[in-house]
């Protein structure tokens, strides 16, 4: 069997009423059924779902789950913080009248330094960039610039030592979300839906509405089927498909699909953030692998050197930081 997913924007309006139906279900402990009008009215959201389903001719059967999104692209102020926490042990927790706290560093990644819209996507690619970026912030911390390379762990660390980092993350961020995510969000279709409630029963309106549908539909064809890279081209799209597909669809929805806005695609494109431009690597600081017999040397009370991994000492640091979320 094959699963896959239909996204409908919603207007404010039908993400509430979506809301409220789908609660019912929750209620009477029901399975979703599009085929059951009495549970699943000829209401706003879901008859345009059901002319979703229509449009890219999925049978109403095949559906099991409605699923509403509420998209908030948000980010911390901050990636990198310096915070205190208060010690745990009881015998330490007491320093004449004072309870004893300690400085700790906390960095954020992923999801905790920024949210992004799902269609544009690249949540996954920011995430392992921004980890990548930590992890080289690190290593450039505690490796020797001596060599031959050696690791030197030197603690507390500060919030000066992880400014690059911050940097990556306010480039990063405004490339994502503002370069990608927010051109997204910054186009309602509000104005499109209620348009298309006020005006597409007349006929004179419909016949503008389809006839401007068709012609998008077949730009965005010839746009699809002349990329080098398009896999269907053995199976190319008549003029009699796009007709059909238009008439097949009520006349709201033809309305709303007219007057609706592509996502600002063309918009979206420019450079790349890459980690390298912030935390070039060094090929003359790679580490060997360590040996059964690696031991470590003390060098101070505050700096230790030890035989050790970079692998190893980046994805323990890694862990600690990311603990605490801003």
């Amino acid at each position: 069997s094959r699963q896959g997913y239909l996204n409908i924007r919603l207007i404010h309006s039908e993400y509430e009423e979506l809301q409220e139906r789908l609660e019912e279900f929750r209620n009477r402990n029901e399975q979703l059924d599009l085929l059951d009008y009495n549970k699943c009215p000829h209401s706003p959201v879901w008859t345009i779902i059901r002319q979703g389903l229509d449009y890219i001719k999925i049978a109403y059967r095949f559906v099991f789950r409605v699923v509403p999104i509420e998209i908030n692209v948000r980010h911390a102020s901050v990636v990198v913080k310096e915070t205190e926490v208060q010690l745990k042990d009881e015998s330490q927790l007491e320093c004449g009248n004072q309870k004893k706290r300690r400085k700790i560093l906390a960095c954020v990644v992923g999801d905790a330094a920024m949210n992004v819209h799902f269609w544009p996507g690249r949540g996954m690619n920011s995430g392992m960039k921004a980890a990548m970026a930590l992890a080289r912030n690190i290593v450039r911390l505690f490796i020797s610039n001596t060599l031959p390379a050696q690791i030197q762990v030197y603690t507390p660390l500060r919030y000066l030592d992880f400014v690059d980092y911050e940097a990556f993350m306010t480039r990063l961020r405004a490339r994502e979300q503002q370069g990608r995510s927010l051109r997204v969000t910054s186009n309602p279709i509000d104005g499109s839906v209620e348009n298309a409630h006020a005006f597409s029963h007349l006929n004179v309106c419909y016949e503008h509405y389809i006839s401007t549908l068709i012609e998008k539909l077949k730009t965005t064809r010839q746009l699809l089927q002349g990329r080098r890279e398009w896999p269907h081209r053995h199976r190319l799209v008549t003029d009699d498909e796009v007709q059909a597909a238009s008439n097949r669809i009520s006349a709201n929805a033809v309305a709303q699909l007219s007057l609706a806005n592509p996502w600002p695609t063309r918009e979206m494109a420019g450079p790349e953030v890459l980690v390298e431009d912030y935390f070039p690597m060094d090929e003359h600081k790679l580490l060997p692998l360590p040996s059964t017999g690696a031991h470590v040397a003390a060098t101070g009370p505050s700096r230790k050197a030890a035989s050790s991994s970079k692998q190893d000492l980046v994805v323990s640091l890694v862990i600690t930081l990311t603990k605490f979320s801003l």
